[in-house]
């Protein structure tokens, strides 16, 4: 749980719990003066409980709807990442493949290049034979 909403949770406890007791007193101190009789204050403290019961479940629900709002924020701030990841990976793959199908050429190009001289050579070389050969059965 977020450290933030877990503080709210317990404050609303904390304060709920006060709230409570704080009743509590004023209606025994009440009691006392003559203000409530015992079963005013016994109301009284149960209609109090009862409100702050409601008012917590309240609260409750309105954190729950908070958390959902945000994780479905935070997944969609992941999907949008993702997505500009592999945009972003697809576009270097691309660039690479480019690259390497350049640098094959290249290499290939060359290995073509030097294939022509040799067999330029190995032609030269078997014409001068032939050659030598004709000459020597004349």
């Amino acid at each position: 749980m977020d450290k933030k909403i877990k503080k709210a949770l317990l404050t609303a406890v904390g304060v709920a719990s006060i709230a409570h007791t704080e009743v509590r007193k004023y209606a025994k101190h009440a009691t006392k003066k003559g203000v409530l009789t015992k079963k005013e204050a016994t109301k009284l403290v149960a209609s109090i409980s009862k409100q702050a019961k409601a008012e917590a479940k309240n609260f409750r629900k309105l954190v729950e709807k908070h958390i959902k709002t945000q994780s479905k924020l935070a997944k969609k701030t992941v999907k949008k990442a993702v997505k500009k990841a592999k945009v972003a990976g697809s576009v270097k793959v691309k660039q690479a493949a480019k690259k390497a199908h350049a640098r094959g050429k290249k290499i290939m190009g060359s290995a073509a290049k030097k294939a022509r001289k040799t067999g330029k050579k190995a032609v030269k070389k078997a014409s001068s034979k032939a050659k030598r050969a004709l000459k020597k059965l004349r």
